[in-house]
């Protein structure tokens, strides 16, 4: 075997057959993926006794990385030939297959930790006629980034000329990077690297064109934990916060590989299976199918609704009826009857059994053995059994009030539309009043957890009830690869997200000088407490800020555009990108507002005056 065509955990294994990207139905072995392992085991042992660092979870699986190039390949040709900026590559594994299937005019290899430069970098660079580079520059320091082009190791194509030209896509550049890291300590004030990475390069560094985003935006790949993936592009409106919100207003994110894992134990609810339907008639059309063995539970059940009920997908709408109340069906009962059949008393008795005896110090009824198991499957069947009493008694007494609910939103909707007769408004805005009195009657006769619980169903149901969910993720075009932990070392779940930043646009205000000082301030004290109802959180941030602002803010009061007639039943996690921009200006404007030096701590203050 030439050296010209190994990659590079094939140095030393002369032996490890060479696996393409192209060859994903031949039967794959996993005795590359064990000898990657092997080494990698061997650096960390290395580590061992010295002082603690940032762990840092890498892409183990050449089929994983196989199948993911074949699922996205149509949407990379653009970047043929292109510069690649590679950030914390590790062994490579990822790198070398992009590389084979990009062939890059430059592939710069962004690695700052030693470890991994003699085994697994340097092999690529010794390959005759490479584009590969390498830098020991450290990717958690942005001014890196600049002096790559400053130093001349990419050099870019010359800047676009024209009107708006900085707002395209930079095809001719491309960022692909992994952040899958647990932190020893948190760093500037980001508990994931993940969630940093994301903020600088889609928020920052796109907004301000610099280093990467100087010639138009760029695409990102970037590697993370699947845990991490929840605050960016959530898949439940509880998840919703202010992260994710930027990143819905600052770019596109594609979620190309994860866990597959539902955004709740007790599995997906009908609306959420309604839009996987969506998704996988969009992949019919266009010609996607995932391998079967990546296939998620949601594309599975999703295909055999599509398949075999003959039915036609209800159109998303804010519809809801006793008979069908969408977000309260839940289908864990099925789950559960059919895995209580697939294991007999002894079965889980044996494996409860075995778990105690792993963990001797543990009590018996200790909560962290409730779940348990050596087997997923009754592991699964646990948590089942532990919800379905929970959730069935919960849901029985909050069903009739997420459906008065439903029924006031359709009056608002009626009320509003301004097709009415003086008298039949009238008519309707009467019956609204009682049945928004009856709704709070009965909500204040509720603990606060289960307040909660129906702030959650509901918020929910009107999120993704519209005829453009409010969830990145329910609008997306395809269904994720699944990936296993043991396709990482150390193992993990891993998610590989596809990031797409757009252009920013700012609005008039009589104050444009305070613009890009009080948006971040303003987004972050709305966000602090996205539980919270909108007139609440509004007054957090000034005395009677939510009289002044909310009538200058049209798309709040408009039920069409996902607002609330009364403002009480709007939580701020149901805010859409247009409503906090007609309340960020409102804010702006106000003139009885307290200046940016009062709402703001001394610390930020003195780093503000620093700044200028």
């Amino acid at each position: 075997m030439r050296v010209a065509s190994c990659q590079p955990w094939q140095i030393r294994w002369k032996e490890v057959p060479r696996i393409s990207f192209c060859t994903r139905r031949q039967s794959l072995t996993t005795d590359t993926t064990n000898s990657l392992t092997q080494r990698l085991q061997l650096l960390e042992k290395s580590e061992a006794g010295k002082r603690r660092r940032d762990k840092r979870f890498s892409v183990a699986s050449p089929a994983l990385c196989d199948d993911i190039l074949n699922y996205i390949g149509p949407s990379l040709d653009r970047h043929r030939h292109c510069d690649i900026i590679d950030v914390n590559p590790g062994p490579c594994l990822w790198s070398s297959k992009l590389h084979e299937y990009l062939k890059p005019r430059t592939h710069l290899l962004l690695e700052p930790d030693n470890r991994y430069f003699e085994p697994f970098v340097k092999p690529l660079l010794e390959i005759p006629g490479s584009t590969y580079r390498h830098s020991f520059l450290d990717p958690n320091d942005w001014q890196s980034y600049q002096r790559i082009f400053d130093l001349g190791l990419i050099k870019p194509e010359k800047a676009p000329v024209g009107p708006n030209q900085l707002d395209q896509p930079n095809d001719s550049l491309l960022l692909v990077g992994n952040f899958a890291e647990v932190l020893a300590k948190p760093l500037f004030g980001f508990e994931s690297t993940a969630h940093m990475a994301v903020h600088h390069f889609v928020m920052a560094a796109a907004r301000s064109h610099s280093h990467i985003h100087a010639n138009g935006l760029v695409r990102i790949l970037l590697w993370i934990l699947d845990e991490d993936k929840k605050n960016i592009v959530p898949q439940d409106v509880s998840e919703r916060g202010i992260l994710a919100y930027q990143m819905d207003k600052s770019g596109s994110t594609t979620v190309v590989a994860s866990s597959g894992k539902p955004s709740s134990d007790i599995g997906f609810n009908d609306t959420e299976m309604r839009h996987a339907q969506r998704v996988a008639k969009t992949m019919n059309r266009n010609g996607m199918k995932p391998p079967q063995n990546r296939e998620t539970l949601e594309y599975q059940k999703a295909c055999d609704y599509l398949a075999h009920a003959g039915k036609v997908e209800k159109a998303p709408g804010n519809q809801a009826t006793k008979e069908n109340n969408l977000s309260l069906r839940w289908e864990g009962d099925k789950e559960l009857s059919r895995l209580e059949k697939a294991f007999s008393a002894d079965d889980i008795e044996k494996d409860k059994k075995s778990v105690r005896e792993k963990h001797p110090d543990e009590r018996p009824s200790s909560s962290r053995l409730r779940f348990m198991s050596n087997d997923p499957r009754l592991e699964r069947l646990y948590r089942l059994r532990h919800h379905s009493s929970i959730i069935k008694e919960s849901y029985q007494k909050l069903n009739g009030l997420v459906i008065l609910d439903e029924e006031l939103l359709q009056l608002e909707l009626a009320i509003a539309s301004g097709d009415l007769s003086d008298n039949d408004k009238e008519k309707l805005t009467k019956e609204m009043q009682t049945k928004l009195a009856e709704l709070k009657t009965k909500q204040s006769r509720l603990g606060k957890t289960e307040q909660s619980r129906l702030a959650h169903l509901g918020d929910n149901q009107r999120a993704r009830n519209r005829e453009q969910s409010l969830l990145q993720w329910d609008r997306r075009a395809f269904e994720p690869l699944t990936t296993g932990k043991h396709e990482s070392f150390p193992s993990e779940h891993l998610a590989l997200l596809d990031l797409q930043p757009k252009p920013h646009f700012t609005f008039s205000t009589d104050n444009q000088s305070d613009d890009k000082e009080w948006e971040p301030w303003f987004i972050t004290k709305l966000f602090m407490n996205p539980n919270l109802p909108l007139p609440k959180c509004l007054e957090t941030c000034a005395p009677g800020a939510a009289a002044a602002l909310i009538p200058q803010a049209p798309s709040v009061t408009d039920p069409a555009k996902g607002g609330r007639l009364d403002v009480s039943l709007l939580h701020v996690r149901l805010l859409t990108l247009e409503m906090v921009d007609e309340l960020l200006k409102a804010w702006i404007d106000w003139p009885f507002r307290p200046s940016l030096d009062q709402s703001t701590p001394i610390r930020l203050r003195q780093d503000r005056r620093r700044r200028k």
